[in-house]
């Protein structure tokens, strides 16, 4: 029996705003040990995948959905949270926080 190799064709949309988080996590990351870093970027890397595969996961943003007007959900990703809109034909992540962040009224004012 041949192999057969299965390509999942996924793909997700960064913000401007959600680049430029990704490259202050990559400054932070430049200052611990290689190995954690590592695993951070991985599983972020491995949430924004599963966010084009299925672009109802994570937990729906409610307040946020109400107050802007497009569907936000958000997964954990390690310590960080990834904020996307649901949207067609991709979604849309519009920003990565460090879950100890404050993060509200920073989301409702970047994702207008």
């Amino acid at each position: 029996m041949a192999e057969r190799v299965l390509l999942a064709v996924t793909s997700v949309r960064f913000s401007a705003q959600a680049d430029l988080d990704l490259e202050d996590i990559y400054d932070y990351l430049c200052r611990i040990p290689e190995r954690h870093a590592a695993r951070i970027i991985g599983k972020l890397d491995q949430t924004a995948v599963s966010i084009g595969e299925n672009p109802f996961i994570g937990t729906g943003e409610s307040d946020l959905t109400r107050e802007l007007g497009r569907e936000v959900r958000s997964p954990l990703s390690g310590n960080y949270r990834i904020f996307y809109f649901v949207s067609r034909p991709v979604p849309e992540i519009f920003a990565i926080f460090h879950t100890s962040r404050d993060l509200r009224e920073t989301l409702a004012n970047r994702a207008q």
